[in-house]
């Protein structure tokens, strides 16, 4: 008899096999000086800066320049609000927020504009 899964295993499974595959969804990039899988996500940023009200002023994640999504196991300890992340050796953000399921962060990044 075949070796039987949850739905858990099957979802984690697929965030190994497919989703951090490069050659589906994700990309290799540096991030502070090590090259692991992420994927950016414009449109999920887009819909969650949307869905706020234009006179809200508040901390969230709205306030982000770039959504990416990373491993947990492959980008360690999970990163503080407030602390400086560097993608691809160059472009300098400032962590807005963090969330972590399932293995997964999901990093909201903002940068200062001059």
């Amino acid at each position: 008899m075949s070796e039987s899964f949850n739905f858990k295993d099957i979802l984690l499974n697929d965030l190994k096999e497919t989703f951090f595959l490069t050659e589906e969804f994700s990309e290799r990039h540096m991030v502070n000086g090590t090259e692991m899988n992420v994927l950016l996500d414009d449109y999920e940023l887009m819909e969650r800066k949307g869905n706020r009200k234009e006179n809200e002023h508040f901390d969230g994640i709205f306030s982000a320049d770039v959504l990416m999504y990373v491993k947990a196991e492959d980008f360690g300890v999970s990163p503080k609000v407030g602390a400086l992340l560097i993608l691809d050796g160059s472009k300098v953000y400032r962590v807005r927020e963090v969330t972590e399921e399932m293995g997964v962060y999901a990093i909201a990044l903002g940068a200062n504009k001059v």
